[in-house]
């Protein structure tokens, strides 16, 4: 369907060469950009969910939890933090965060016979056993 001339140089503006300002050329462009609007309006999303899983899986295994086992763990705990939340808790608030990990493995434990790997992490294995957990990694490693 053509779109009125007025409309199509106008959404035009900005094009290289006669693309702005021939109707014959600026109408297929301008259609092709709209298309290719639509399509990175989904892409823009999609690339913000997988940046969010990045960021979460990444602050979930400091404490030897793997991404999938966490997101079950806040399914069981009734934890309605969506991931832009926990991307936010992670990077912004990391004592809230960590607060949240330590249910969802509270509940993991209790729940299933798999226990998260705290092997990753020298410091996370005193966290999770309930003794305190050391200042420092280095006195973890000592």
């Amino acid at each position: 369907m053509p779109m009125n001339k007025k409309k199509v140089f106008k959404l035009a503006k900005g094009f290289y060469g006669r693309a702005k300002n021939c109707i014959t050329i600026a109408r297929p462009r301008v259609q092709k950009a709209l298309q290719y609007q639509t399509r990175d309006r989904i892409v823009k999303k999609r690339e913000h969910r997988e940046s969010c899983i990045v960021a979460v899986n990444a602050a979930v295994r400091q404490y030897g939890i793997k991404y999938s086992a966490f997101v079950y763990g806040l399914q069981m705990s009734n934890i309605g933090l969506n991931r832009n939340m926990l991307t936010e808790l992670a990077k912004n608030e990391p004592y809230s965060f960590r607060a949240v990990v330590d249910i969802v493995a509270r509940r993991l434990m209790s729940e299933t016979k798999e226990k998260p790997n705290l092997a990753l992490q020298p410091f996370a294995a005193a966290f999770y056993s309930g003794t305190a957990a050391p200042a420092s990694k280095m006195e973890a490693l000592d």
